[in-house]
């Protein structure tokens, strides 16, 4: 089978997944459409930052942080 025949019966079968789940009212992690990860959000998580935040999202985690100097602007 060539490559895009592949890609064409695999995109099928992902539309044929993806509305069975909705079907049954789920999503692809298993979860129901009102259920949601678990949300943690802490502050000032690098002291040496001005300002900082780690924010969790079940288990994708995001680490922000700002420092500011005062400068010349360069070019």
């Amino acid at each position: 089978m060539g490559d895009e025949v592949k890609e064409i019966v695999m995109s099928h079968m992902r539309k044929d997944i993806v509305a069975n789940l909705l079907n049954r009212g789920e999503r692809l992690d298993g979860r129901k459409f009102g259920e949601y990860r678990h949300i943690e959000v802490q502050k000032g998580v690098i002291k040496t930052a001005e300002g900082s935040a780690l924010a969790k999202i079940g288990d994708t985690q995001v680490l922000v942080a700002a420092k500011f100097a005062e400068a010349t602007p360069f070019p």
